[in-house]
């Protein structure tokens, strides 16, 4: 009869549980932190301010760019702009803007959560001096 015990079985019974406690931390690192990512608000970017001249009659063409607005969730955006115009939800909306000074706003939004408000301030001139 052979009385010698095996620990080879033992320590590779451990090294195996050990194995599978280190993978379901990892998991549930991840998971967390897949969860902390996801409430992340979107970020609107209305452009810079800008100085235009008076194209028409009574006002100036802007192109209006919502592109570097952004969610880091990668969750599709819908726009929503403001100013001196009828409020538009395009991307990048073209309006004529009176002659004076006005702020734009836009707000960003996906299906759980809006931004900030973001402004740019347009100052449309005369075309002559």
């Amino acid at each position: 009869m052979n009385n010698t015990c095996n620990m080879s079985s033992g320590i590779s019974v451990f090294r195996f549980r050990v194995f599978l406690i280190t993978i379901k931390v990892l998991f549930t690192v991840l998971v967390c932190h897949i969860g902390v990512a996801s409430a992340a608000s979107p970020v609107a970017n209305a452009g810079s301010d800008v100085t235009i001249a008076k194209d028409q009659l009574l006002s100036g063409y802007r192109a209006l760019d919502g592109t570097s607005s952004f969610d880091l969730d990668g969750d599709l955006l819908m726009y929503h702009w403001y100013g001196p115009f009828p409020s538009t939800d395009a991307q990048n909306p073209s309006v004529y803007i009176p002659e004076g000074t006005y702020t734009v706003s836009l707000i960003v939004s996906d299906e759980t959560d809006r931004s900030e408000v973001d402004t740019e301030i347009i100052v449309v001139e005369p075309c002559f001096d």
